[in-house]
């Protein structure tokens, strides 16, 4: 009885497996964008800004890029790496 155990094991093992590879892979942050997506962005009854979703930006010093997850918040006068995004999205998105 123990022997049909342990190859049921294998068996869901061995399935648990091949189902795991196949699966799709999870959709990662967007292409580059040279400006802030405003559709990215959401502002908090707070004041503060967060992404809904995940999204690649290009600082404005042309070189770095930040990428920036949907648990991610920002308030103006923070700064990322010299950078005040909640300032930059004050400015871009209005009426958000």
């Amino acid at each position: 009885m123990s022997d049909i155990r342990y190859f049921a094991a294998i068996g869901l093992l061995v399935a648990s497996e091949a189902i795991a590879e196949v699966a799709p892979p999870a959709a990662g942050p967007a292409p580059l964008s040279k400006s802030f997506p405003c559709d990215a962005f959401v502002k908090n009854p707070d004041g503060a800004w967060s992404a809904t979703r995940d999204v690649n930006i290009v600082m404005p010093n042309g070189g770095d890029v930040l990428t920036i997850g949907p648990a991610v918040s920002f308030r103006v006068g923070g700064t990322i790496r010299g950078f005040d995004v909640a300032a930059h999205l004050e400015q871009q998105c209005p009426g958000r």
